[in-house]
Parts: structure tokens; C-alpha cells; sequence
């Protein structure tokens, strides 16, 4: 498959401050919360989990896991396992998720790279939620062919695809960046959020450059199929969309 230009992210890097980065994760679940995609993710993770009576439900980088919050609140998953795990692990908020919910929730707060071979176990679906494009375009296959081969089920979810209309809402994520501090007004962290947002602001400018790359690094359904059809050879995808989300399944 053709590789593709692999422009940086700020999220992506090891040098940016982990308050600074926090700050960015908290944009992204605004403006995933106002567009609404978690609802629109949480909505086809649980229809999928239910009708192939899945056991587990395991949010791969997960980051502030915003997916398992989501599911853990829904009943119809108090016969399931959810697992938060990432390579960055957000421990104490995956701690305070486990104790929250303790018959529900299991975190994993040592390092997980789902680009490495990991076992699981046999009734597991795997969720990945605007984690993949991070991924460089020669790598993906590779990932692809790791993650069929770790789970029963695989879902892939972004929050933008690469339209004109995701590029437009992209720029736009500019207005609720900006605007972070307010909206989250009552939330910890508001010396944090003031700092990066209003007295030195960089995390919204970075954002956007962010929400820009992760747009033109996205795939099409075109390479999704081919990828996972005549690469993978797997079963037949689901490629299913929003107006600026999309969702493979396997």
C-alpha cells in the first residue's frame, strides 16, 4: 500500500509538558462531547458487544479513557470486563475508574503498546477511538495484522475523515479550545487550563495544528477496505460513517 506524508503531531511528542498535554486531551474530549462523537462511538461499541456476546471490552490507547467511562455507566455491560490501557497510562484517573466501578472496571496502569503482540482473552473486543492515525503509514499493516490477531473483534473509531467538511470542522475546534477554561470552569485544573489557554496560549494554536494533521492522516473507506480485504484477508469489513466520523469493523 502507498505511503503517505507523516506530518507531526504536538500530542505525539515526548518533550511537550504533560500538563500542556493534558490540556490538549481535554480539548479533544469538548469537542468530541459537542459533536457528540463518544455517544456515537459508545452507541456501536455496545450494539456490537451485545449481540456477539462479548466478555470484554479493552479501549486500546486509551489516553483519559473517555470510552470506558462511557460504557461503565451503561448497565447493559455489568456482565463484561472493560479495560483502560494505554502506552502513556493515565494511572490515577484509571485507578479512580476502577474504584468507581470495581466489578466493571480493570486498569492497567504499566505500559501497553497495542502495536506489539498481546494476547487476549477470547471473547475480547478491542476499541481504538482517534488512536490510529497516529500511526505511521507504513507501520499500520503491521499494527492491523497484530491487532487481528489479539482479540475476537476489532473497532476502530475517528473522530474525522478526510473531507473537505471534517478540514473545515478542524479549524474550527480553534472556538472551544479557546473557550476551555469556561467550559470546564468548575472542573480541576483551572490554573493549569488559564495558563496554557489564555496566559500563554499555545495549547489551542496546537490543537488546531493537531486536529489539521490528524484530518490529512486519516484513510479513506477505499484503503480501509484494501487494507483489511487484501492485506489482512480478513472477514469483510463494516465501514460505517458519520458526517465527520468514521468506524472499520472487524
Amino acid at each position: 500500500m502507498k505511503n503517505t506524508w507523516h506530518l507531526f503531531e504536538f500530542q505525539d511528542q515526548d518533550w511537550v509538558p504533560s500538563s500542556l498535554r493534558y490540556t490538549l486531551f481535554e480539548t479533544l474530549e469538548c469537542c468530541n462531547v459537542i459533536l457528540p462523537y463518544y455517544q456515537w462511538v459508545s452507541k456501536n461499541i455496545l450494539l456490537r458487544a451485545v449481540q456477539e456476546k462479548f466478555e470484554q471490552i479493552v479501549e486500546l490507547g486509551a489516553g483519559t479513557a473517555p470510552i470506558t467511562q462511557r460504557l461503565a455507566q451503561d448497565r447493559r455491560t455489568n456482565d463484561m470486563q472493560l479495560i483502560a490501557c494505554d502506552l502513556k497510562p493515565a494511572i490515577e484517573l484509571y485507578e479512580d475508574l476502577e474504584r468507581q466501578y470495581p466489578d466493571k472496571v480493570k486498569a492497567i496502569t504499566t505500559p501497553v503498546d497495542f502495536s506489539q503482540p498481546h494476547l487476549w482473552e477470547s471473547s475480547t473486543l478491542l476499541v481504538l477511538s482517534a488512536t490510529f492515525h497516529h500511526i505511521a503509514p507504513q507501520e499500520r499493516l503491521k499494527v492491523l495484522r497484530v491487532l487481528t490477531q489479539s482479540a475476537a473483534g476489532i473497532m476502530i473509531f475517528e473522530p474525522l475523515r478526510k473531507t473537505p467538511i471534517s478540514l473545515l470542522l478542524a479549524t474550527l475546534t480553534i472556538i472551544p479550545a479557546v473557550l476551555l477554561p469556561m467550559l470546564l470552569l468548575t472542573k480541576r485544573g483551572q490554573l493549569r487550563r488559564f495558563f496554557w489557554c489564555w496566559l500563554f496560549p499555545i495549547a489551542p494554536l496546537m490543537f488546531v495544528w493537531d486536529s489539521i494533521v490528524s484530518t490529512i492522516r486519516q484513510w479513506d473507506q477505499r484503503q480501509w477496505r484494501r487494507a483489511i480485504e487484501g492485506e489482512i484477508k480478513t472477514r469483510e469489513p463494516l465501514l460505517k460513517t458519520s458526517l465527520n466520523a468514521q468506524l472499520v469493523s472487524w
